[in-house]
């Protein structure tokens, strides 16, 4: 199960919701609060170690639905 295959759209907003934290800079959080954040366009950049799709898999399996 892959969750831009499984469900892309949780996925772009779990992903945006950080953006909008700050959790990746002040540059993504102001492209995310203008709408001009995209997160497929962005995965590569900011999941250099593998621990950001980690935590995003970990989310996404205990997510209540």
């Amino acid at each position: 199960m892959g969750i831009w295959s499984d469900n892309p759209e949780w996925f772009d907003e779990w992903l945006e919701q950080r953006a909008l934290g700050g959790q990746f800079g002040k540059e993504l959080q102001q492209q995310a609060e203008t709408g001009d954040f995209v997160a497929y366009e962005q995965w590569g950049v900011l999941d250099v170690d593998g621990s950001l799709g980690s935590q995003a898999m970990d989310d996404y399996c205990t997510r209540s639905v």
